[in-house]
């Protein structure tokens, strides 16, 4: 079953069978809707035991510091204490965006126990997830 939900600053898809989440984030969130986000995903992954998550990341506003510092201190360890399996990251052109998305994992790399890579593409990002 896939099921789609729309929340502010982010388009999300869930694909039970195939074991995916899929975040597609919008250039437009405050700190407290990217927060409510990733929050709604982790209570998904949680409950449904999701073992790959793709975050397209090719539109996404700018991050704030603290919403960096969040989620390599909070949401990526708890996703890794979950079972997340795989985390695939379809990074943005912008440079800031880019940057600040590559320290987010580097920061969390020592507490999180899941395979990250980065792509260009979703296509390619969906394959390694398989």
């Amino acid at each position: 079953m896939i099921v789609r939900e729309e929340l502010p600053g982010l388009k999300v898809e869930i694909d039970e069978k195939s074991s995916v989440i899929i975040l597609h984030w919008s250039n437009k969130f405050t700190v407290e809707e990217f927060r409510q986000a990733c929050l709604w995903c982790l209570e998904r992954v949680t409950a449904l035991k999701i073992k790959f998550w793709l975050a397209d990341s090719s539109n996404i506003a700018r991050l704030e510091t603290e919403n960096q510092k969040w989620t390599s201190g909070f949401l990526l360890p708890k996703l890794s204490e979950v079972g997340l399996k795989k985390m695939a990251l379809v990074i943005p052109e912008d440079l800031y965006s880019h940057l600040a998305i590559s320290t987010i994992i580097v920061e969390a790399k020592d507490n999180i126990q899941f395979d990250t890579h980065y792509f260009v593409k979703v296509e390619e990002a969906l394959a390694w997830l398989k």
